[in-house]
């Protein structure tokens, strides 16, 4: 095994351009080597339960497909626990558990030569943003109903992460329903192409808890117009290259230090509505804030 260069495909799970819907659901991957893979098939849903071992780079991956990651365990996974890889992913991600401990090809060298990639002549792009630095969960696209997971233990970068860039060509177009009118993929056909939907279509991220040791709770990266609603973290938020974004029932309650909700010069403002940010030393960032609205704040002594 070479690190990092030989980590593609390497999950334990994996979904690839299924022509059916998939159903992932009962497992526990783990981050060692590869042995006992079991698959079952019920109603014609692709579905696995199992231990499953040797999650070197992701745990359990949904690869432009339709269908369910329900109630799994995933621990230990070096890149991220749960991923959504291209963007058009869709269906649902809940009840999920992800234990980190730590993640990353490059352990404590994340400006190491070769934590860069060039994907289709772009520049140097960090392996962070492809999911590999120790994510629990990592979603490229906006279109997956997220809800009920939880992410603990240590994370080298978020706890999850949304991230999507349309200009590295990582997010083709969306699948359409086919004339019949099947739920095949699960989403409407509106005319837009891939990078124009995903601009324009909120994340459902809804009731999720981030108890961990990481850089950030949850991180928001080139997303657009997003909603997080009934968030549970010990570390804070972090918008980067975001359109406005609403937090609603967002509680966070940090460790005397950083940022509750944190963003770069380059994000859109966000809305705080019915929130408890309490435990930073900056509750908020003053100047990317919009609407504040029945949200406690509590600053660190």
């Amino acid at each position: 095994l070479d690190v990092p260069r030989n980590q593609q495909a390497r999950y334990p799970l994996h979904t690839h351009h299924l022509q059916r819907p998939f159903l992932f659901e009962g497992n526990v991957v783990t981050g060692t080597l590869l042995h006992d893979q079991q698959i079952f098939d019920t109603r014609g849903r692709p579905n696995v339960r199992d231990v499953l071992n040797g999650a070197e780079k992701w745990g359990i991956v949904n690869h432009q497909s339709f269908g369910a990651i329900r109630g799994n365990v995933v621990i230990g996974a070096r890149g991220a626990g749960i991923v959504a890889e291209d963007g058009q992913e869709t269906g649902v991600v809940e009840d999920n558990l992800v234990i980190g401990t730590g993640g990353g090809p490059f352990v404590g060298a994340l400006h190491h030569k070769d934590s860069y990639l060039e994907i289709g002549g772009a520049e140097p792009t960090r392996m962070a943003d492809f999911g590999r630095f120790g994510f629990g969960y990592w979603f490229r696209g906006p279109h997956l109903l997220v809800r009920r997971n939880v992410a603990a233990g240590y994370f080298q970068r978020a706890g999850v992460e949304f991230w999507y860039k349309s200009e590295l060509h990582m997010i083709p177009h969306v699948p359409r329903l086919d004339g019949s009118g099947s739920p095949f993929f699960g989403i409407p056909d509106d005319g837009l192409s891939g990078s124009e939907q995903s601009n324009r279509v909120s994340i459902r991220f809804e009731d999720n808890e981030v108890f961990a040791i990481t850089r950030a709770a949850l991180s928001l990266a080139y997303t657009a117009s997003d909603r997080v609603r009934g968030f549970r973290a010990n570390r804070g938020i972090r918008l980067s290259w975001t359109g406005d974004t609403r937090l609603e029932d967002v509680r966070l309650i940090g460790e005397g230090g950083g940022t509750g909700v944190g963003a770069n010069a380059a994000a859109g403002t966000f809305d705080l509505i019915d929130g408890h940010i309490e435990g930073f030393s900056e509750p908020y960032d003053l100047d990317h804030a919009g609407l504040v609205e029945n949200t406690t704040v509590i600053p660190a002594p």
